[in-house]
């Protein structure tokens, strides 16, 4: 669909026929609050199914792993079919998932339903930027989908102070529980309340479509260096929400609900640093701001190693560095977005589900790696964290030599 089609539909449309803001933001939170619910209660879910924390972990390893596949898939499926069937099938398949956990005799099967609640739960991330996209005209937009991806950011900060205070009251399933009823509230509010938006439909799905395209991307440099430096600052931090929950609970003594307290402190300091990208990044560019980004990750990280080396070790000797590093990560990722997604008008859509699925499985292994040392876990925790950031930093260095040049050759 071309803008201008876009722009005519939006300006068509009923009010009554565009779908809720509210909702968006919900559908949108769904998933990140699924991913962070549960890290206070991992300690306790090891011990209830008699097993290890590496275990326990992979509930959350598998989650992102789903929520990777997740990304490349349903764009693609509500361009042939419709915005509102593939999202309401994806909801409700997060409801299933989440009973399914509920009712999970065995960790392996809690595992089994944790994917299948980020397979759908994913439908709300990939597709309320569709809609968007959708209904509200190339001005609109931007104003729109800065109210949505509020629920990207409120949920991760909510999340794990909700999940300590259930698992402080009810235990490890209490936080299984509200997700199933989050995700019944949502699936009935998005029945009742979202409108089809997508009518110019792609034919078929081609399988070698989608890959041709995705291997274009890869072959290009520039894209590559954006992907990567967004790629390693996600491992940077799903490194630290692996071992974080028992580094604080079962190595500082701290309880589930003061470790959700504690992980506010995280969010904020990702707000603040997408406020700063918000507010300089038109005036700085792309590159200044990865730089700086890269550079405050960097030397957070290592203000962390000096805390664990230098002891002993308290909350905020881990949490107060980290909240630097979100800073620092929320200039970054919307820098890195930009630039990876700008690198081919034509395939911005591709590039944005390709950037996003190795973004989330590289943290996925990232937080499955951290999460198998439990006895020194804080120690790869540490050595994880610098190492991701190094990475970025050496990374955005390699995009800030390949936009001087092809500028160079621009000129030439």
């Amino acid at each position: 669909m071309t803008l201008a089609v876009t722009e005519r539909q939006s300006e068509t449309l009923p009010m009554g026929a565009r779908p809720s803001i509210l909702l968006l933001v919900v559908m949108v939170a769904l998933s990140p609050f699924a991913i962070n619910v549960i890290a206070p209660s991992l300690p306790g879910l090891a011990e209830a199914f008699r097993t290890d924390y590496g275990t326990a972990q992979l509930t959350l390893t598998w989650y992102l792993a789903g929520v990777a596949a997740g990304q490349l898939v349903f764009g693609p499926l509500s361009d042939r079919f419709g915005r509102r069937p593939v999202l309401l099938v994806g909801l409700t398949t997060y409801v299933v998932g989440s009973l399914a956990c509920l009712l999970a005799p065995t960790i392996d099967l809690l595992i089994a339903g944790r994917v299948a609640q980020a397979l759908g739960g994913c439908a709300g991330m990939v597709l309320s930027r569709a809609i968007v996209r959708d209904v509200w005209g190339r001005d609109r937009a931007a104003s729109v989908l800065g109210y949505v991806t509020m629920g990207m950011a409120l949920a991760p900060m909510l999340a794990p102070t909700i999940g300590g205070l259930l698992e402080s009251w009810f235990g490890w399933r209490a936080a299984y529980w509200a997700m199933l009823g989050g995700g019944i509230a949502v699936v009935v509010f998005a029945t009742a309340r979202l409108p089809e938006t997508h009518f110019d439909r792609t034919r078929s799905i081609s399988p070698g479509a989608l890959a041709s395209g995705y291997a274009v991307l890869l072959r290009n440099p520039l894209f590559v260096a954006y992907t990567a430096t967004g790629m390693f600052n996600t491992c940077q931090f799903f490194a630290f929400l692996g071992a974080a929950p028992f580094v604080a609970m079962s190595i500082i003594g701290v309880e589930p609900y003061v470790y959700g307290l504690y992980f506010m402190m995280i969010s904020v300091g990702y707000m603040m640093g997408n406020f700063v990208s918000g507010r300089f990044a038109t005036r700085f560019g792309v590159q200044r701001m990865l730089l700086l980004g890269c550079s405050t990750c960097l030397v957070a990280t290592l203000i962390l190693a000096v805390c664990v080396h230098v002891g002993p070790l308290t909350a905020l000797d881990i949490f107060l560095p980290m909240s630097l590093g979100a800073m620092g990560s929320g200039m970054i990722l919307p820098s890195a977005m930009a630039g990876a997604v700008g690198v081919t008008a034509r395939a911005a859509g591709a590039a944005s589900g390709l950037m996003g699925f190795v973004q989330m499985a590289a943290g996925a292994m990232a937080s499955f790696a951290v999460s198998h040392f439990e006895g020194v876990m804080l120690e790869a925790m540490v050595v994880a964290v610098v190492l991701s950031a190094s990475a970025a930093f050496v990374s955005q260095l390699f995009t800030r030599a390949l936009v001087a040049r092809q500028a160079i050759a621009a000129a030439g």
